[in-house]
């Protein structure tokens, strides 16, 4: 089933393309609304109009569902190389509370695949 999302540009308040941890941004108004089966198909547009050059790298994308579809935003960075990262725009705050800000989620701990090998007891 089809759904709508909007598209949200984002980019540098600097205009310079950093896409780096706590680069504030500023939304360059208005949004582009597309029809799709999923967040994750918009996504995949997204990815091949920054490729074929549509789209500019450099900025921040953030895809929002429109209507009660339960799926949450996705924001993404994309740097002046074409690199795609998940982030999250924060509120920037005092004189830039309308601007956000750039946070890219920690990486996740490595945990042990296995657990380690017990010996038999011996009785």
């Amino acid at each position: 089933m089809q759904q709508r999302y909007k598209i949200r540009a984002h980019e540098s308040g600097e205009r310079d393309g950093v896409t780096t941890e706590g680069t504030i941004v500023l939304h360059l108004g208005g949004s582009a609304a597309v029809e799709a089966d999923s967040i994750d198909a918009v996504e995949a547009m997204v990815r091949k109009q920054v490729a074929a050059g549509k789209m500019a790298k450099g900025s921040v994308y953030q895809i929002v569902a429109s209507g009660g579809t339960g799926e949450r935003p996705r924001t993404l960075a994309v740097d002046l190389f074409g690199n795609f990262r998940e982030c999250f725009l924060n509120p920037a705050g005092g004189f830039y509370s309308d601007f956000r800000r750039i946070h890219y989620p920690a990486p996740a701990p490595v945990i042990a695949k296995t657990a380690p090998e017990m010996e038999p007891l011996l009785i």
